[in-house]
């Protein structure tokens, strides 16, 4: 559970925009945190990411 509060905090301190942390935050900030729903949430915002960042001819992830 100390490893989710860590992530937590570092979600709050991240670059993300406040509705990608909002999304992530809610699947883990409860009793029992939903991480199979926090992985496919990062999965999806990872994605948009990595489709907007094309857009401007800029690819990360397939070098």
């Amino acid at each position: 559970m100390e490893r989710i509060k860590i992530l937590i905090e570092n979600i709050k301190n991240c670059n993300l925009s406040e509705e990608d942390k909002q999304t992530l935050l809610e699947k883990l900030e409860n009793d029992n945190p939903d991480i199979n729903g926090f992985l496919e949430a990062f999965i999806l915002i990872c994605k948009v990411s990595k489709e907007f960042l094309k857009l401007f001819d800029i690819d990360l992830w397939d070098s």
